[in-house]
């Protein structure tokens, strides 16, 4: 019983505390991330993840299409920039402060882009810290 009452307990929790928290769950996972690189992973699920992917939320994610399968323009970039922005914190609840989006050479000829995010870590208001995602078109 008293094993039941831990794992319902566990559970229950958000998981930015159980992220926060960076200690041993009752599972025992192999690897417990925390701080900068839980914010990284974060970014990084909701910039990676298409609208309508997620059954109960469709309206999480970035649709890329527009970016990787037409030309690009300043104005898509600068409309790219406002749907990241708008997605990261209400999603991930990193506060962010601003998001740079720009677009960097590679081998392949697909389109890559480089997402740089400044925000502000664990609702502190200084100082910011910044983070960068990569996104390869066609992966």
């Amino acid at each position: 019983m008293r094993y039941l009452m831990a794992l319902l307990t566990t559970l229950t929790m958000s998981s930015a505390a159980l992220a926060e928290d960076c200690g041993m769950s009752l599972f025992r996972f192999p690897q417990t991330i925390c701080g900068a690189e839980y914010h990284w992973e974060m970014v990084y699920i909701v910039s990676h993840t298409r609208p309508g992917e997620r059954v109960m939320r469709p309206e999480f994610g970035v649709n890329w299409d527009d970016l990787c399968f037409g030309p690009i323009t300043e104005e898509k970039l600068t409309a790219m920039e406002a749907t990241i922005f708008a997605q990261i914190g209400p999603n991930t609840g990193i506060d962010v402060k601003s998001v740079d989006l720009k677009q960097v050479e590679t081998d392949t000829g697909l389109p890559a882009f480089e997402i740089t995010v400044v925000y502000y870590p664990n609702g502190r208001t200084q100082p910011t810290d910044e983070l960068v995602v990569p996104y390869r078109c066609g992966n």
